[in-house]
């Protein structure tokens, strides 16, 4: 069949009636965070398992890069951008122009406020949400182009989407296929039980979900018991360049010889960076060089944005901003390889980060917050400190600690090993299962 879907070599075959069941597999944001990451992650994934992939994404995510070739595993993939099955969408790609303008604006950590005050204050208007219904359009046009039906619709970023009881009756309605999806920061869990959990996923054919903070599992199946939830592992691209970036040459060049200290990913509010720049200031210049390396969203910062914007505009010379999202993962796996320190010391963060996974994944300890989910894992695998205060001279400190540990006194390989793309599949074994038998 000829199909304007993206293929390594031979085209899409239609699979026989109940075997090979086709998963469509749908990602709504691109160029924020991990989740083109988590696009190529999954999608290989699932082609491994024996299933049949339908991929929608906001952009070509390098996929055809990503599968092995040989052994037919290309041919289980169709690939489809938003563009080609909606093209008279435009830009928009059927984002509300508020979603995208406050995601440019303010940050994702801003959306997910505004989302959760509509639950905690009822008779507040939800600022912005994501509607099902363009997605459940192009998630039509492909079914048409490749003459498939899915067995299962699992959506890579659940956060964000209308629960409005209106909307969710029109999912029932327009959706005729089981769905599950990626929960990044779901309201029930440890914490968090006050809260009541997400409307959609009282519809119909909802059957579950993935967390990958298993704080909140518990909570989800006993609220929830006709619906399976899981925690599978917070997985990364490792892969690198032929040769180190030139963004991670220049950050090595500029160190010259002293320690780096990274921080890095989209920078919301919850980085923290404000106590970062005390850090810097507090620290000899002539031991650390500071990286700061991702996309700011300086609005969510509130009143700190200007001493913020003021401070990198001319910052100390063992400081190196770039203020960029680095679209190549390669690029931004070079930069983490060539640091000596991963800073992760978040404020009022719960959930997982996948900066852990990359800190492990080349060997960097990480430094960390001391509540939440990731100074759990970091003591329980010891892939880094843990501070013990929040003041900048206890992160000081703790990075002075870090600097003078050997690398041996760290232990990465299992926390790789329960991280890995194996671990995923092996999560996705079991669960997947349950969804398609519903």
């Amino acid at each position: 069949m000829n199909t304007s879907a993206r293929f390594r070599s031979t085209p899409y075959r239609r699979p026989a009636p109940k075997a090979e069941p086709t998963i469509f597999l749908i990602s709504q944001i691109s160029r924020h965070g991990h989740l083109d990451s988590y696009a190529r992650l999954y999608s290989r994934s699932l082609v491994d398992l024996g299933y049949r992939v339908a991929l929608i994404c906001e952009r070509d995510v390098g996929i055809a890069d990503f599968l092995p070739t040989g052994d037919g595993e290309s041919a289980r993939l169709a690939f489809f951008t938003r563009a080609e099955l909606s093209p008279e969408r435009g830009e928009r790609r059927g984002w509300p122009a508020k979603v995208s303008r406050v995601l440019r604006e303010e940050g994702a950590g801003a959306v997910l406020r505004r989302v959760r005050n509509r639950v905690v204050r009822a008779s507040a208007p939800l600022g912005v949400r994501i509607n099902f219904f363009p997605i459940i359009a192009e998630i039509n046009a492909a079914k048409e182009r490749l003459g498939v039906s899915p067995a299962l619709v699992f959506f890579l970023y659940l956060d964000f989407f209308n629960e409005a009881a209106a909307s969710c009756r029109r999912l029932d309605r327009l959706l005729d296929a089981p769905w599950s999806g990626i929960l990044f920061h779901p309201r029930g869990g440890q914490d968090r039980d006050a809260l009541s959990v997400e409307r959609y996923f009282s519809c119909r054919n909802a059957r579950g979900a993935l967390f990958l903070n298993p704080d909140a599992v518990d909570c989800y199946r006993r609220r929830l018991p006709n619906l399976t939830f899981a925690s599978p592992p917070d997985v990364t691209d490792t892969s690198l360049p032929e040769r180190p970036s030139d963004l991670g040459r220049l950050v090595a060049a500029r160190a010259n010889g002293r320690s780096i200290v990274l921080l890095f990913g989209t920078l919301s509010l919850h980085k923290g960076m404000a106590r970062l720049i005390e850090v810097i200031q507090l620290a000899d210049p002539k031991k650390f060089f500071f990286a700061i390396v991702g996309e700011p969203f300086w609005r969510e910062h509130g009143a700190a944005a200007d001493a913020l914007q003021t401070f990198f505009c001319d910052p100390p010379e063992n400081c190196f901003p770039h203020f960029d999202y680095v679209d190549n993962e390669q690029e931004l796996n070079s930069i983490i390889a060539s640091s000596d320190i991963i800073y992760a010391v978040y404020d009022g963060f719960l959930d997982s980060s996948n900066s852990l996974t990359k800190a492990a994944a080349f060997g960097k300890p990480i430094l960390v917050g001391r509540q939440g989910l990731m100074a759990r894992r970091v003591e329980q695998y010891n892939i880094g400190k843990v501070v013990p205060g929040n003041g900048p001279r206890d992160v000081l400190a703790a990075l002075e600690a870090l600097h003078g540990a050997n690398r041996s006194d760290f232990s990465f390989d299992a926390y790789r090993r329960d991280h890995s793309l194996d671990a995923l599949k092996a999560s996705l074994a079991q669960v997947l299962p349950q969804w398609l038998e519903r």
